[in-house]
């Protein structure tokens, strides 16, 4: 056997400016920035594995020495990649009495992630604020500072793998030829040649005030829209590329609307107090769904539930993105005589199984197609929250940072009804027997429809969440200096100290690790870890 493998990764990047900056008559101020960015990024991975080298000896160690039929395994996998970013940029500013401010920015950026034909994007901002409490006519005593903004932009997105407008050979083949298996190449990702860059267009409209000097307060309205979503779909095995090391292609996917209001308190004490303390709140309401699905398609497949079950997300017209389709459920049957008077046929189900929603009205459960499914869940908060505060008083100091999300779903895709898997402790209060409970099915390990992905499934994912708490004292300089020491303090600090939810699985704040439809999707990640930990700073 014989492996080896090399690898070389550069990075280059050029910036040059040209900057304007001049007052005219003390009153009109105008700065302008003219730029050039130039990115590449260039690698080369060689690796070489053998086998059947000759007399097992490193005299040998060369692939082309490989005596195993067909070269079965002569294999040196050496590939390369570049890419590379241009782009130019006008940014212009210009101000009156520092009381009305406007800028605007003009970009162009190409990418060699993208073909011949959609390779370059302009991508203008425009921004203006008028800082209301300059003017003379303000009479306003309680609100020292007031500013009103607005500002409209777009922007670009790049982040695919590289040369992904074209297809791939970096499948895997095994071919026969001359009655000898043969390693080969196959399709690995397919092209798409028109593909684009994703853009956002953001709308903001804000107001800032300082209130009796202690006080501030921000609020944001905002509008962002993002069009050709960059998105690599699950395709059908007809394109060829499901093959090993294949994958599907890159496409965009469509266009997605958020829509929201952002606030943000902050309130601290006065400098010349003894007790000193600054506490900020930040509240965030999020209305998020998707406006365009692309030409002929109803909507996109997202992650799956369970093992080879079927598609639990969606990426749909008229829907959050990621959200959840799946069957809706009404209690349980406690008995066959609830099963032979039902007015829906649900086939297969026994005494203890979950009862399913009839959506269509056709007086039978569906479950070869979509006809039964409905939205039921969505990972997208529609409210997030941040409290943080500090606190100091002669020397102690305390300070704590809190976060909550609210009005989410989850999935709890990690449960197995395999014999011998673990399970989690509601089992305990499943279906027994009539009258037992409405909630939890039956336990079996036979064919059921229970395991079919159904708001059973889905839990509310809202979390409260006491991130960071820390507690410290700082000597009094007259003691650290004992220490032949300018300051001396001593911490202990925790994270992850306490969350409070509903969610029955490990964590709530599970994030996504597989994409934008794989949100609130729960696999069983591993949860974030709780820490406690002390200290001492000393600063000579």
């Amino acid at each position: 056997m014989f492996f080896e493998q090399r690898a070389s990764y550069i990075d280059l990047s050029f910036e040059s400016f040209l900057n304007y900056d001049h007052t005219f008559k003390e009153d009109h101020k105008v700065k302008a920035t003219l730029g050039t960015s130039i990115f590449r990024r260039k690698g080369d991975v060689l690796n070489g594995t053998a086998f059947n080298i000759p007399n097992n000896s490193i005299d040998y160690a060369d692939i082309s020495a490989n005596l195993a039929p067909g070269g079965f395994l002569n294999n040196t996998g050496s590939y390369e990649f570049e890419e590379r970013l241009l782009s130019t940029f006008l940014r212009a500013e210009y101000g009156y009495k520092y009381k009305y401010l406007v800028s605007a920015i003009l970009r162009r950026d190409g990418s060699s992630k993208f073909g011949e034909n959609n390779r370059f994007g302009y991508f203008p901002t425009v921004s203006g604020a008028w800082l209301f409490s300059e003017e003379e006519f303000y009479k306003i005593k309680q609100i020292d500072f007031f500013k009103v903004r607005m500002s409209y932009g777009v922007s670009g997105n790049d982040q695919i793998a590289n040369f992904a407008y074209r297809a791939s050979l970096n499948g895997e083949g095994v071919y026969v030829f001359d009655d000898i298996i043969t390693t080969g190449v196959a399709l690995g990702r397919a092209a798409n040649p028109d593909l684009k860059w994703e853009t956002t267009r953001q709308f903001n409209a804000g107001v800032d005030l300082t209130i009796f000097k202690r006080l501030d307060f921000t609020a944001n309205y905002f509008i962002k829209n993002t069009f050709n979503l960059l998105f690599q779909p699950d395709v059908s095995g007809v394109l060829g590329s499901y093959g090993p090391g294949g994958s599907s292609p890159v496409i965009n996917a469509g266009d997605v609307s958020n829509k929201g209001v952002e606030l943000e308190i902050s309130f601290n004490s006065k400098k010349e107090a003894s007790l000193v303390y600054n506490v900020n709140f930040n509240f965030t309401a999020l209305s998020n769904k998707v406006i365009n699905t692309p030409e002929g398609v109803d909507y996109l497949p997202g992650a799956y539930f369970g093992v080879g079950g079927n598609v639990a997300t969606r990426f749909q017209e008229g829907y959050a993105i990621g959200y959840f389709n799946g069957f809706q459920t009404n209690g349980i049957f406690q008995t066959q005589l609830d099963i032979d008077n039902s007015s829906v046929i649900q086939e297969g189900a026994k005494p203890g199984d979950l009862i399913f929603v009839d959506q269509n009205g056709d007086g039978v459960i569906n479950f070869n197609d979509d006809s039964d499914k409905t939205n039921i869940g969505s990972p997208i908060p529609d409210f997030t929250l941040g409290l943080a505060f500090a606190i100091k008083y002669k020397g102690f100091d305390l300070s704590a940072n809190l976060y909550a999300a609210l009005g989410q779903e989850i999935i709890r895709n990690f449960e197995r009804q395999q014999p011998y898997a673990n399970q989690l402790d509601y089992v305990i209060n499943r279906w027994t027997g009539p009258g037992s409970t409405n909630i939890h099915p039956r336990l079996t390990t036979e064919a059921t429809r229970n395991n079919v992905f159904s708001d059973y499934y889905v839990e509310n994912g809202s979390f409260l969440r006491l991130r960071n708490l820390q507690f410290g004292y700082t000597l009094p300089e007259k003691l650290s200096l004992k220490f032949k020491a300018q300051s001396l303090r001593i911490y202990v600090s925790a994270n992850n100290l306490l969350t409070l939810t509903g969610y029955q699985g490990f964590d709530p704040d599970i994030g996504s690790s597989g994409g934008t439809l794989s949100s609130g999707v729960d696999y069983g990640f591993y949860p974030q870890a709780r820490t406690i930990m002390g200290g001492v700073i000393i600063k000579f």
